[in-house]
């Protein structure tokens, strides 16, 4: 049994707007009514002071974790047992959050104080059966299981919330006219619920369960040391589909021989081990789905734009919306995966290796839409079409023990060629997210006959570097291509020559999935001194440089890119950044290549060196092992690309590749010590 308790803050604002503040505001004004600086500006965007937000805001996470482990063994003979165990995980959490009357956005403004209070649990129960058998007879050996396992989880959240106001609605003249009146909160500063009577309350909950049912089978077979075989199959049934589309059959095979041990193989050569193997496996996978992706969800309100007015017109009555559509037809998302291989030792197992090929083909994947707008549904996940996926695997190994001195030196890398074969028809197109408010600008499209969630762009030819230039930019028809161009713009590519620059005109620009990873570890060991190292890298692929598109364009009060000092002037030009201008009437922010990098990088991922005290001396106090050790993790980063980190999560694989406001990974530092006794 284990318990554990976190008690964290988190700030109340987005990383993308702490990159946004503007620099023309300083963070504190005495001038100001609460004393902090605000984005004043008639025609542009405002920004929120963050700083505003982390002094007056105030939040708590209190979490409560329990985890608890039983299991029962029953021997029938020395070959034949069965187990059954079950294990419970639960997590009690509280929120609060209190904010008295501040600005930190002249158009976003916190007139009341606010208090919420937030309570929520989560739990999750799993029992399983396993039946086992192990016997050798002869030169025979045979193991196999068979089993259950069941999982259910819960999870429950409310929350309650009361603003020092009163909303009253009224209507005049046969228009809803909406007001608010001050209300509650006598003292700003005291945050309870109870200090906010006479105010206006707001509530919010929701309730979810998750449940998963497994049936499996495995069964080894290993005859002399020599030939291996392996038969696995689960029989899986999950929550998050409809009746008909709830369970699937998921079965392997896999074979090896083991060369070394025939007579034929040569015993007196350097290579003492060879093994050969090759497998055939299907793979369910339900992680895209949400937990109730296949119901038309439905929603309610009580504002005036979903809900609707009545009576004398003082209250605002609930109404319900629908959030998208019924699916019951969503299933497993299947990957068929093949692979041949074969493992190598040499020199007694100090060289050590393996080399693979692999085969993965999946079907029926689970994939976001993207819908317009004007759809008013949210987007919905459907099962559609095969990818492919195949490649290498390949690891060395050496490993050499010198008296009081062993070092090891570890190598592998993986390539991967990622390709759409079919979607619902030869022509369809899939989208990723747009960058502008998600429905314009979409740098990634999937389409048959590429990798998933490729860049597809606007080829650029430069700047232009006049307004007659620009101007004599013309079709065959004597069109101009870009008629709001001036100098200073990006001159963009017809590509399909039909005499206009439009969305036919995107061209294959690769693709975000890295073609190789390779890591490299190392490892020193002299009279009780230790160091390690790993290094990690990813190679053959790109990036789209979503803080540009978003940092660099000049279109708002916010802050800027370094790189948008260098654009385009008459002095300046030759720049590959276009001018400053308000709202892009050119079009230069649209997804083009311009954005896109590079994403190759080399990253020390983790640098160690530990001290073992002798034994000699742990002896005398009753200690095993005393081991003080000094780390460093992503302490440098070699790489080509501009943005923040050229590694980050992929997020949807239809947006793969786009680096939009992620979160780098931290340089870290750890002093500590390993006790054992």
């Amino acid at each position: 049994m284990a318990f554990k308790y976190t008690d964290s803050k988190q700030p109340e604002y987005q990383l993308k707007e702490m990159y946004m503040i503007s620099p023309l505001v300083p963070i504190y004004n005495e001038e100001e009514k609460y004393g902090f600086g605000l984005t004043n500006f008639d025609e542009l965007p405002n920004n929120r002071n963050v700083m505003a937000d982390h002094h007056y805001e105030r939040s708590t996470d209190k979490r409560y974790h329990t985890g608890a482990n039983v299991a029962l063994t029953t021997n029938f003979t020395p070959w034949l047992n069965f187990k059954t165990s079950y294990s419970y995980r639960g997590e009690h959490g509280r929120q609060t959050y209190h904010t008295p009357p501040y600005i930190a956005d002249e158009k976003s403004k916190r007139d009341y104080t606010y208090h919420s209070e937030t309570s929520s649990y989560w739990e999750e129960h799993v029992w399983e059966n396993v039946l086992s058998f192990n016997k050798e007879f002869g030169k025979h050996s045979i193991n196999a299981i068979a089993g259950t396992s069941t999982m259910a989880r819960r999870y429950t959240w409310n929350s309650v919330g009361v603003e020092g106001k009163t909303i009253t609605y009224k209507v005049e003249d046969g228009k809803l006219v909406v007001g608010e009146q001050p209300g509650g909160f006598l003292d700003p500063g005291f945050s309870t619920i109870g200090a906010g009577a006479g105010g206006t309350y707001n509530g919010d909950g929701s309730k979810w369960d998750y449940r998963r049912a497994s049936f499996f089978g495995r069964l080894n077979y290993n005859y002399d040391n020599r030939y291996l075989f392996q038969a696995t199959v689960r029989y899986d049934g999950s929550s998050k589909f409809g009746a008909d589309s709830r369970w699937g059959c998921f079965p392997s095979i896999a074979l090896g021989w083991r060369i070394s041990e025939e007579e034929f193989f040569p015993k007196d050569m350097a290579l003492n081990n060879l093994k050969l193997r090759m497998s055939w496996g299907r793979l369910g996978n339900e992680n895209a789905l949400g937990l109730y992706d296949f119901l038309a969800l439905i929603s309610t309100y009580n504002n005036k734009y979903q809900g609707y007015v009545r009576g004398n017109g003082d209250n605002a009555w609930s109404g319900s919306i629908a959030r998208g559509l019924e699916n019951r037809s969503l299933k497993w998302e299947t990957t068929d995966t093949k692979n041949i291989g074969i493992d190598f030792g040499f020199f007694d197992n100090k060289l050590t290796g393996a080399l693979n090929y692999y085969y993965n083909q999946t079907e029926d994947l689970l994939i976001t839409k993207a819908l317009p707008p004007s759809a008013g549904l949210a987007n919905p996940i459907l099962n559609v079409g095969k990818i492919r996926n195949k490649g290498i695997e390949f690891e060395l190994n050496w490993a050499e023990n010198k008296g009081d001195f062993d070092y090891s030196i570890g190598f592998n890398f993986a390539t991967t060629h990622n390709k759409v074969v079919e979607l619902a028809d030869a022509e369809q197109v899939l989208y990723g997210e747009g960058l502008k408010y998600g429905t314009e600008h979409f740098p990634t499209q999937t389409r048959v006959g590429k990798p998933i969630g490729a860049f597809y762009l606007y080829k650029t030819a430069g700047i232009f570097q006049s307004n007659e230039e620009a101007r004599q930019y013309v079709n065959s028809d004597n069109e101009e291509y870009q008629p709001f161009a001036d100098a200073g713009d990006i001159r963009f590519v017809d590509v399909n020559g039909d005499g206009t620059i439009d969305d036919g005109d995107k061209v294959y620009a690769g693709s975000g999935i890295p073609k190789v990873e390779a890591n490299l570890n190392l490892s020193v060991g002299y009279k009780g001194v230790d160091f390690s190292l790993v290094l990690g890298s990813a190679w053959g692929h790109k990036i789209y440089n979503g803080n540009k598109y978003f940092y660099e364009g000049m279109n708002s009060g916010s802050n800027f890119l370094k790189s948008a000092l260098t654009a385009w002037t008459p002095l300046n030009s030759g720049t590959s950044v276009p001018r400053a201008i308000y709202n892009d009437p050119n079009g230069n922010m649209k997804e083009s290549d311009r954005f896109l990098e590079k994403g190759d990088f080399i990253r020390l991922r983790q640098l160690q060196l530990g001290y073992t005290l002798p034994k000699s001396l742990m002896q005398k106090v009753s200690v095993e092992k005393l081991r003080f050790y000094v780390s460093g993790e992503n302490l440098f980063t070699i790489t080509g690309y501009d943005g923040i980190d050229p590694e980050f999560s992929r997020g949807s694989v239809l947006n793969a590749g786009i680096d939009k406001l992620i979160y780098p990974f931290t340089r870290s530092f750890t002093v500590g010590a390993q006790l054992t006794f």
